[in-house]
């Protein structure tokens, strides 16, 4: 269930789930792709991090005490630091691996994908934009 939740938060972001086995891998997204049987619309799964990463940009820049929106865009990309740890943990949290007739398979996001979309592009960007925003609070 854990494992469910993490793919559909990175889904969310844009990072597919990988299934690897034997050399062979398959990836699929559980908000965007055809297979998505969703009770609400998939852009309600794609705002919730975009919502809360500028909430928590304007929280940082207005801790921060930033007044002008450079200061403030730039205390808010600082989210990147702890952003991109989560993002390296939940790539290790959220994978499976499951053994059956001799073969392994696993399911989760891949690393890379998670460091870049999860855990730097979305922080930086949105973090900035909540600061820029905060700042002028």
């Amino acid at each position: 269930l854990i494992e469910g939740s993490g793919w559909v938060f990175y889904n969310a972001q844009f990072v597919d789930v990988e299934f690897s086995a034997g050399g062979q891998s398959e990836s699929a997204n559980y908000v965007t792709g055809g297979a998505a049987n969703l009770d609400v619309p998939a852009i309600v799964y794609h705002l919730i991090p975009v919502v809360l990463l500028v909430l928590a940009g304007i929280v940082v820049a207005r801790q921060a005490g930033a007044v002008e929106i450079g200061e403030g865009a730039m205390a808010g990309a600082t989210l990147v630091a702890g952003v991109a740890v989560l993002a390296l943990v939940g790539s290790f949290v959220f994978t499976i691996s499951q053994s059956a007739f001799g073969s392994t398979v696993e399911t989760g996001p891949p690393l890379v994908q998670s460091l870049l979309f999860v855990g730097v592009g979305y922080p930086v960007v949105l973090g900035a934009v909540g600061g820029a925003i905060g700042s002028q609070l």
